[in-house]
């Protein structure tokens, strides 16, 4: 499919680190633009050493413009690609490796399909914009000029499906960490720019490695594969995890509805009306006689923790919301199913 796109690139050449612009950007970027850009962009670089050789999808939208890319190790790009890494060596004694976010800024059309970005072409944008300038040095003029590049068409594959995001993450404030396997990023990168064309202002970014992460980040959508324990220390974090909130206490615990502190409770208080077997609308009785709502169960070591149970389609494909503050959580697959074997554990 053909698209009209334009460079988004944050790199550092071999004695020259761009700290305040981006090496590259679309015509018209205004220096607003500029900083909302490279401010998801740094936040997606963080920890770089805890990042797998795939590197990090990357996807935001402002309403009117929406970028799509990948921050990676430039090292792993040459080799993800079959090529023989060069210029990514960076200082004087050529011994750190440099790492790059490669992105494609498209304007926003509700028409438009989610695409995708191959490898390939994102290295060839590198080897354009960057490689050439890659010997600057401080003492040379315009070293650390952002170079404006106009919208040009390019022939790029469709995005497979989707990830429908409103399955995963029913409309809420604050942040959502989704726990995905390595094979479904990239259907939820093709949701988040699907939401992006039609002009919704978000931002995400895969394979956050914890919790410092994605608390100080200002991606409204991250996925992670630690999800639990991610989970667990910013309930410590934010004082949700806390002693003396059990059943039976007397006490409330943070994030649970204190008018239902027992589990039949909870389950007669989200029963739909005319339901009050504790199964709910979902028929789901075996092996998990769950209902859609809070049940507020503190488990896997995570005291405290109000957790949603959503989309049982079947009770081998169950969706969990576990909610922090203003933080949701969603487990899903087999994760959110050994969750729920041991929500079933305590009852």
């Amino acid at each position: 499919m053909i698209v009209s796109y334009a460079p988004v690139i944050h790199a550092r050449t071999q004695y020259v680190d761009f700290r305040y612009d981006l090496v590259a950007a679309p015509e018209g970027f205004t220096p607003e633009d500029t900083n909302w850009a490279r401010t998801l962009i740094l936040n997606s670089t963080r920890f770089m050493d805890q990042c797998d050789s795939s590197g990090r999808r990357v996807v935001f939208g402002n309403g009117s413009v929406c970028v799509t890319g990948l921050t990676i190790r430039v090292k792993d790009l040459y080799l993800r690609c079959g090529i023989e890494p060069r210029y990514y060596k960076v200082d004087e004694n050529e011994g750190r490796e440099a790492y790059v976010f490669i992105g494609m800024a498209v304007r926003v059309d509700p028409s438009a399909q989610a695409f995708d970005v191959p490898e390939r072409t994102l290295l060839d944008v590198y080897e354009k914009y960057v490689v050439p300038r890659w010997h600057e040095t401080i003492g040379d003029e315009h070293c650390f000029r952002q170079t404006s590049v106009p919208y040009a068409q390019i022939d790029v594959p469709a995005a497979g499906t989707p990830l429908s995001l409103d399955t995963y993450t029913p409309a809420r404030g604050g942040k959502v960490v989704l726990s995905t396997a390595d094979n479904e990023r990239d259907q939820v990168a093709a949701g988040v720019l699907a939401s992006a064309l039609q002009g919704q202002k978000i931002a995400f970014c895969s394979d956050m490695p914890n919790a410092t992460s994605v608390l100080e980040s200002q991606f409204d959508l991250v996925t992670t594969p630690n999800a639990e324990s991610i989970l667990r220390e910013i309930a410590r974090r934010t004082g949700d995890a806390q002693d003396g909130g059990s059943e039976g206490s007397g006490k409330t615990t943070p994030g649970v509805n204190p008018r239902a502190q027992t589990y039949e409770e909870r389950i007669r208080r989200l029963s739909p009306p005319g339901d009050r077997t504790g199964h709910g609308a979902s028929g789901v009785n075996e092996p998990h006689g769950l209902t859609a709502g809070d049940i507020g169960l503190g488990v896997a070591g995570i005291a405290g923790v109000a957790f949603t149970v959503i989309g049982l389609v079947s009770s081998a494909n169950p969706i969990l919301l576990a909610t922090v503050g203003a933080l949701t959580v969603v487990f899903v697959g087999v994760e959110a199913k050994r969750i729920l074997d041991q929500i079933n554990e305590t009852r």
